[in-house]
């Protein structure tokens, strides 16, 4: 692979960009670390593409470990998977595409990201919190361009199989170490005590991830891809497909993530009505709910939360509270907001919290602006997906659909969370989509004979 001749300007572009995030981020931590960021891509971007000559093995393998640095902080708050994806992917992907003109930014829903993305640089540019504004917006630049190469990237049969298997693979590991953390007592991997009664409390995996809720809605993306191949079974075989999905619901179960399970939930309903099999809908449904309630008492509890007599304790209260002093704030800066990932401190309600909901994080974080862009995204996403899926009969497509069907269970949780906000589960939600949006997907069930 040659360095070609837009080599300078990417590599120019990447090492300018992270000296000046290593600048601030000096000056807002006193070390000196940072520093280094420069340094550090640079020997990446020269090492990295010589060690792995095949980006989409790269990406492969940051699918099956990336959920797991999250735990690891290398620098106050920047942990370890912000600082490999940022190195990786920018210096890797940025260099390939740069030198090899490929991302060439020409599907809708890549002109409407980048809409979405010179808004919230200019509500970053009045942010209240530039340091915390420039972390996210740089996630969101990052999933811009891993979505953008991997839609015109050349990829081969045993590309589409790596990626999509990589995902679900992915979640094996944080299982079994959530599951270890439960067994060995270590509070660390167990998240927190959870009531689920006036007297009973139930511990709450979280694994590597930084809270059990975010876990769960991870679980709730990846479980969603696996239960769609298990169902088509003529990608990847079943018997390991089947004990993959039951260890990601148990475990999912355990997070005790309500908007997790919601997700989960929506999720698994789109993909039986993609897939054409409402039946199960109508009959299974209510009597998988059923079961739950009688097996499982603190599946019923986790719910009861929300509805305590206690204003305090009630999950539902805390939420309604939290928005209205939210919105309270937003007439101050109505039109690109405080700032991408400002929420926590410029809202600070009792000491500062996540917006528990999308919509309104959206709206307060980067104004009118920010949200007809965002929307006009999320538009534009499932507009594709619906064409693309009525171009093929129900249950012919298993990647689209689980896709979609993603799409639709974060939508569904977006009313208590701020989904699509989470970096954690981002990137396989990118990967996912971008594959499955391509012409050329081995998923794609071909036509014979013009039919």
């Amino acid at each position: 692979m040659t360095l070609g001749r837009h080599w300078p300007l990417g590599i120019t572009v990447a090492v300018l960009a992270s000296g000046v995030v290593g600048v601030l981020l000096t000056l807002q931590t006193g070390s000196v670390v940072p520093l280094l960021l420069p340094v550090g891509l640079v020997g990446v971007a020269v090492i990295g593409p010589r060690l792995f000559s095949d980006p989409v093995s790269v990406i492969s393998l940051l699918l099956v470990f990336i959920v797991n640095c999250d735990y690891f902080h290398v620098v106050g708050k920047i942990s370890l998977d912000v600082l490999i994806s940022s190195l990786l992917l920018w210096a890797i992907l940025i260099r390939n595409s740069l030198d090899t003109r490929k991302i060439l930014f020409q599907s809708t829903a890549e002109k409407l990201f980048i809409a979405y993305l010179v808004v919230t640089f200019i509500s970053l540019l009045l942010s209240v919190s530039p340091l915390a504004s420039i972390k996210r917006w740089g996630r969101d630049f990052e999933f811009l361009i891993l979505f953008s190469f991997l839609l015109s990237v050349p990829l081969t049969t045993t590309h589409f199989r790596r990626l999509t298997m990589a995902t679900m693979l992915s979640a094996i590991l944080p299982c079994i170490i959530g599951l270890l953390g439960l067994w060995l007592g270590i509070e660390s991997l167990l998240g927190r005590n959870t009531p689920i009664s006036d007297t009973v409390s139930v511990p709450r995996i979280s694994s590597t991830l930084p809270h059990a809720v975010i876990f769960a809605l991870y679980l709730g993306v990846t479980s969603v891809i696996t239960l769609s191949f298990l169902i088509d079974g003529r990608f990847f075989k079943r018997r390991w497909l089947l004990p993959l999905f039951i260890l990601q619901v148990v475990v999912l179960y355990m997070t005790y993530g309500r908007t997790g399970w919601g997700g989960f939930v929506f999720g698994v309903a789109a993909l039986l009505w993609l897939r054409g099999r409402r039946w199960v809908l109508l009959i299974g449904a209510p009597l998988a709910l059923i079961a739950f309630s009688i097996m499982l008492p603190s599946f019923i509890g986790r719910w009861a939360v929300a509805l305590e007599d206690d204003a305090d304790a009630n999950s539902l209260i805390f939420r309604i509270q939290l928005w209205q002093s939210a919105l309270e704030l937003f007439p101050n800066r109505p039109i690109f907001g405080s700032g991408p990932g400002t929420f926590v401190q410029y809202v600070a309600f009792r000491g500062g919290y996540a917006p528990h909901q999308t919509w309104i994080g959206v709206l307060v974080e980067t104004g009118i602006a920010g949200m007809i862009t965002f929307v006009a995204l999320l538009a534009g996403l499932f507009r594709t997906m619906w064409r693309r899926y009525k171009l093929s009969p129900p249950g012919s497509d298993p990647l689209l659909e689980g896709v979609f069907a993603v799409w639709i269970g974060l939508l569904g949780a977006s009313l208590t969370q701020h989904t699509f906000a989470l970096p954690s589960y981002g990137v396989y939600v990118w990967v996912l989509t971008a594959i499955a949006l391509r012409d050329d997907s081995i998923f794609k069930p071909r036509l014979i004979n013009g039919k």
